[in-house]
């Protein structure tokens, strides 16, 4: 079955990085192959591959209460619903200090005071990802630029647009996987933030607001990738 496809021409001797977007009917074990037409020399004109889609996911998130993570449950269990394929945990700190973490795929840390060196030990005993987001009362975090080992988050402030004000997304997105997702031809492109943790943009930040602001910084630790937005999962915050 063709998932994929891309013209693109290359002189002798040149080479292309290429990316390009496809989909798979099923998850597990999916045996794949690039196929190149129009080519003389036949034998390296396939590439066979394996690509193994995850059968179920492992979701844990980190919160004070049911409040801070409504927004999330619900993308949980409307996923759920069709795809039955995510098993979630909705933890307070003492829990998931308490918490085998281990086989985590994706941790969601709402409250920027739960990361920890503590947390940050624990964490580093997985290989998921992390996603950090202010809680609803934008709970400080003095030692987060310690942690992430980002000076430039040390001189943070809460910022809150006035009135019917909102930001938006800028054109300037350093990470593919944001770039597709937020195409401006995308509807999810249409973000309004209305509250926000503000620093200066830095060799971090991944995506920006319309007036320059991180919107999103991306971390590499250990074997774990840290995603730090500044704007809450909550309808106060944004759209």
């Amino acid at each position: 079955i063709k998932v994929g496809s891309l013209n693109i021409d290359l002189e002798s001797n040149e080479s292309k990085t290429i990316e390009f977007k496809t989909s798979y009917s099923d998850y597990g074990n999916n045996l794949s192959f690039i196929s190149i037409n129009d080519d003389d020399y036949d034998l390296d004109n396939n590439f066979y591959f394996n690509v193994n889609l995850p059968e179920t996911y492992n979701i844990t998130v980190l919160s004070e209460n049911s409040n801070e993570s409504y927004f999330i449950e619900n993308f949980i269990n409307a996923f759920n619903q069709k795809y039955k394929n995510i098993n979630s945990n909705f933890l307070n700190y003492n829990e998931f200090m308490n918490y085998d973490n281990y086989n985590d795929d994706i941790l969601f840390i709402i409250g920027y005071s739960f990361l920890t060196s503590e947390s940050l030990i624990k964490i580093k005993n997985s290989n998921s990802k992390v996603i950090i987001v202010p809680d609803i009362s934008y709970t400080n975090n003095p030692n987060i630029h310690d942690l992430l080992n980002d000076n430039y988050l040390e001189n943070s402030k809460k910022i809150e647009m006035r009135g019917d004000s909102y930001l938006s997304i800028s054109n300037n997105i350093k990470d593919t996987f944001f770039a597709t997702f937020l195409n401006e031809e995308n509807s999810n492109r249409n973000i309004k933030v209305y509250k926000y943790i503000d620093f200066k943009s830095n060799k971090n930040t991944i995506v920006e607001l319309n007036n320059n602001a991180p919107l999103i910084n991306k971390y590499k630790i250990n074997n774990n990738i840290f995603y730090l937005f500044t704007s809450g999962y909550n309808l106060n915050d944004s759209n």
